[in-house]
Parts: structure tokens; C-alpha cells; sequence
């Protein structure tokens, strides 16, 4: 909306400069030539001086309109799930050139006193990575039979020297309780763009997620 007021600000001085000159030599004409001759003029660098100015802020725009497309950009591309029953939330690259530098990835779950919990990419694990493609991030494994609980866990990752720890270790609740809680996931970049937190049901995600391949 700036962009377009500043165009129609620079046209609008553009076509008074122009017609206010115009009509100002007309009136003067009547009275001295050498009047006339000096609002002519004054018309004419109006005219020139305005469209100096357009051309200056359209040939800016056009430059930071450039610049912003270059932008890499991250967008959500769905949820899915492995053969460990581990789930993901993918991250894609939609727009813009080069990485999205410096990605992390935390998750909380609402209405708990569980704090926020870092997670990690499915790269190696590892916390912060950068994105030039798409990567899945990591948000929690359904555990039939937890031995620690005895009895269905949603078991959420655990980040130690920004690596993800062995599958073996984890943070498991209550899958009963878990499920209806709601997940809020966050993406956060040194560098690009990343998109507004996901906030969503735990057993949303488990009835959306796809099955990986490849």
C-alpha cells in the first residue's frame, strides 16, 4: 500500500506541475511574452524535475522488490510419520535463492507445566541446520508400551549438546492424557524468513501424517 501511494503521489506532482504550467503561460500570455516564455519554462522543469522523481522511487522499488524475492523463504508441507512411529513436521523452501541459515526448531504443548522442549532435524539430528531443499523436524515418538510408564507414551525428544539423544531416552507422558493436548511448534532462522508457529492437536497431527518414503 506505501509503494502504491508513493507512485500515485509522484504522478499526481507529475500531471499538476504539467497542467498548472500550461495554463499559468496561457493566462500570461496576454500580458508579456517574455512572462509567458518563463512559465513555459517553469512547466517544463516541473514536468522534468516530477518525472526525475517517479522514475527515481519506480526504479527503487523495482531494485527492493528484487532484493526481497531473493529472500529465501520457509513454508509447512504437512506432517508425517516413519516405521518407529516417530512424527515430523517438513519444512520446505518455497521462495528465494541460497539457505535459510541457522534453522531451529522448539515445541510446547499448552495447557501443561511442561516448558518449552528444543528439538532437532532429521539431519544427523541435529539441532540448528541449514535448509537449501526441505527437512523434516522432529516432534515426538508414540511409544506402545513405555517401561518407564507402563502403558502408551507420547515420548518427546530430548537435545543435549545440540544433538538429539538416542531414541532409547526421551521425555514420555501419558499417551491418554497427551493426545487431546494442543502442540505449538515454532521455527526460528539467522537467516530467511520462516513461517507463523503451527498450532495444533496432538491427535490432529497422528490423524493427518503421512507415511515417509524414500
Amino acid at each position: 500500500m506505501r509503494k502504491l501511494i508513493i507512485l500515485v503521489f509522484g504522478l499526481s506532482i507529475l500531471t499538476i506541475g504539467l497542467f498548472g504550467g500550461f495554463y499559468l503561460a496561457l493566462y500570461l500570455q496576454g500580458q508579456t511574452t517574455l512572462l509567458a516564455g518563463g512559465a513555459i519554462l517553469f512547466a517544463f522543469l516541473t514536468w522534468l524535475g516530477s518525472g526525475s522523481d517517479f522514475m527515481g522511487m519506480l526504479l527503487d522499488w523495482v531494485r527492493r522488490n528484487r532484493e526481497e524475492e531473493k529472500v529465501p523463504i520457509l513454508d509447512v508441507k504437512g506432517f508425517f510419520y516413519d516405521s518407529t512411529k516417530t512424527y515430523w513436521i517438513r519444512l520446505k523452501k518455497v521462495r528465494g535463492e541460497g539457505f535459510v541459515t541457522g534453522c531451529e526448531g522448539n515445541i510446547s504443548i499448552e495447557g501443561t507445566t511442561v516448558g518449552v522442549i528444543a528439538t532437532a532435524w532429521e539431519h544427523e539430528g541435529l539441532r540448528t541446520y541449514n535448509i537449501s531443499d526441505q527437512m523434516d523436524l522432529r516432534l515426538f515418538t508414540i511409544r506402545e508400551n513405555d517401561s518407564g510408564l507402563g502403558q502408551k507414551a507420547i515420548v518427546f525428544p530430548i537435545v543435549s549438546d545440540k544433538k538429539l539423544l538416542s531414541d532409547a531416552y526421551g521425555n514420555p507422558k501419558p499417551f491418554a492424557t497427551y493426545a487431546s493436548k494442543t502442540l505449538r511448534i515454532s521455527i526460528v532462522a539467522t537467516g530467511g524468513n520462516t513461517p507463523k508457529d503451527t498450532v495444533v492437536k496432538i491427535s490432529d497431527i497422528i490423524d493427518q501424517a503421512q507415511l515417509k518414503t524414500g
